[in-house]
């Protein structure tokens, strides 16, 4: 994330620092070097990424060349995956039921959001 956020930092200096003389140079055609550079990162993309569109994550692997298993080198079972599913489930339905049940306005707990929606959204001090 760091390196996409500098490199769009430098992208956009760059855009920047020659769009004064390329508009000075081109006038109304200052956008087609722009353009053909969109164009060509358009055609590289569709040439060298790979379609990820319905593929598993080891099929995904596999198409790019790595030799290390994505699952961190340990099978799971279906029934494995079941049975964390269903303990998920239990887990959500019954927090949410004691939520519902122990407390009727969601408003009354006092998180940071809640102080904020208090304080700066009480109908007594709109102006």
């Amino acid at each position: 994330m760091t390196l996409a956020a500098g490199l769009n930092w430098v992208s956009n200096f760059c855009v920047g620092l020659f769009f004064p003389s390329l508009q000075h140079a081109l006038g109304n055609w200052s956008f087609v070097p722009f353009c053909g550079v969109l164009i060509l990162v358009f055609i590289l993309t569709a040439l060298y990424i790979p379609e990820t569109r319905g593929k598993t994550l080891q099929q995904i692997h596999a198409s790019l060349g790595f030799t290390t298993n994505p699952t961190h080198d340990r099978d799971v079972s279906k029934a494995d995956i079941r049975r964390h599913e269903a303990a998920d489930d239990a887990d959500y339905t019954s927090s949410a039921l004691a939520d519902a049940a122990a407390d009727d306005d969601p408003w009354d707990d006092d998180t940071p959001q809640n102080q904020y929606v208090r304080a700066f959204h009480s109908p007594s001090i709109r102006r």
